[in-house]
């Protein structure tokens, strides 16, 4: 007996063949067909869809030899098939130099005398198994056989593929929903709404665009100090402790959270009735958790608001590799200098936004403020619950 050779690109054929994942599975109706089929059509006794790994030959389908059955591969009829690019017809084993003494021409192994094997081959032109025929005599393979088993050996190919491609698709759809779930969690909801309205219709970018928005910005008072005096993990834990029933209030009232710039939440709302309204939840829910957590004899944390409306640039800042689809403009500014001068625990509102507070918000008082940026002052009121 002469052992199968290896074929030229071996590792190449091995990494083809781990991509369809197909050794050592369950057994499989569709190739049970196949090979009841080939075993049926070619009036062979035995027929295998036959799988040669780095050093075995193993069965997924068989009749006359059971699926699950494996040999070395050295000793495998099919081992020989899969280092040649033609099918391998032995119409005699024992009168073949490379089988004449293989364990299964003899009778207690089986007494196989014809072998016919047809290559299983991907698109890559690598052979990773064979759809086979084997018989306990000697016997002559037509020209019309060798179309048959040529044409079926093509059929288990394409399952193969149509489970490789079908493994792949749900790999790739798990994925997408992962990376979804990733985007939606991590990006604002008007950059993902926007992306996959742009995405739809295949578009790979967000246009700029001009919209009235409210702002609200939230910011921790003295928090640096905080920072400098915990650890990593305590100053991420108390931030998540009070951001993450802010967001839920930010989106019960409508909002979208543009982002987090460390300890500071920007916000931004279609109607200034919704930031009025998130600002008056946010302010409750600060309140309630810092009262808990100072019963517990816990950090409690005060926070500034400030709000503004009015129009809007959302447009792509950066560079072709990376941008950041955010908004900016004077509303923006004014909303974000206007909680870095209110006083803490408080709402600090514009002129433009306070008029839409009737019948939610009470006017505690009104302040005349010289901001960074705006030559001249600028009226704003501070907003407290009815």
């Amino acid at each position: 007996m002469i052992n199968a050779p290896i074929p030229v690109h071996e590792d190449e054929r091995l990494a083809a063949l781990r991509r369809y994942e197909i050794l050592d599975t369950e057994s499989d109706e569709v190739f049970n067909e196949l090979t009841r089929l080939a075993s049926s059509i070619l009036k062979a006794p035995m027929s295998l869809i036959s799988i040669v790994d780095e050093s075995r030959n193993w069965v997924k389908s068989g009749v006359g030899i059971d699926a699950g059955f494996e040999m070395k591969r050295e000793m495998a009829f099919c081992a020989h098939a899969v280092a040649q690019d033609d099918m391998l017809v032995v119409p005699d084993l024992k009168e073949d130099q490379r089988f004449s003494d293989h364990p299964m021409t003899e009778p207690q192994g089986g007494g196989v005398r014809f072998y016919a094997g047809q290559q299983l081959r991907t698109a890559e032109g690598q052979n990773i198994g064979t759809l086979c025929v084997l018989d306990n005599k000697p016997r002559q393979f037509t020209p019309e056989e060798r179309e048959t088993l040529r044409i079926l050996g093509r059929q288990v190919m394409s399952q193969l593929d149509l489970r490789r491609s079908l493994r792949e698709l749900t790999l790739m759809n798990r994925k997408a929903l992962a990376l979804e779930s990733i985007l939606r969690r991590y990006t604002s909801r008007s950059i993902w709404e926007r992306a996959d309205v742009s995405a739809s219709v295949g578009g790979v970018s967000l246009k700029d665009e001009v919209r009235d928005h409210a702002c609200l910005f939230l910011d921790v008072v003295g928090f640096t100090r905080y920072a400098e005096t915990h650890s990593a993990e305590e100053v991420v834990q108390i931030l998540n402790d009070y951001f993450n029933p802010i967001v839920h209030k930010i989106h019960e009232a409508g909002g979208d959270v543009d982002k987090f710039v460390g300890d500071q939440v920007f916000a931004i709302f279609d109607r200034p009735e919704a930031a009025i309204q998130a600002s008056l939840l946010a302010r409750k829910c600060i309140d309630d958790l810092g009262a808990q957590r100072f019963a517990a004899g816990k950090t409690h944390l005060e926070f500034r608001i400030g709000l503004n409306y009015g129009p809007v640039v959302r447009g792509n800042v950066g560079g072709d590799s990376r941008s950041d689809n955010t908004l900016i403009g004077d509303v923006v500014n004014v909303a974000a200098r206007l909680q870095s001068v209110c006083e803490p625990g408080r709402i600090l509102a514009s002129q433009s936004i306070a008029s839409a507070a009737e019948g939610m918000a009470r006017v505690e008082k009104r302040v005349l403020l010289k901001l960074k940026g705006k030559e001249e002052p600028v009226t704003a009121l501070y907003l407290a619950p009815l």
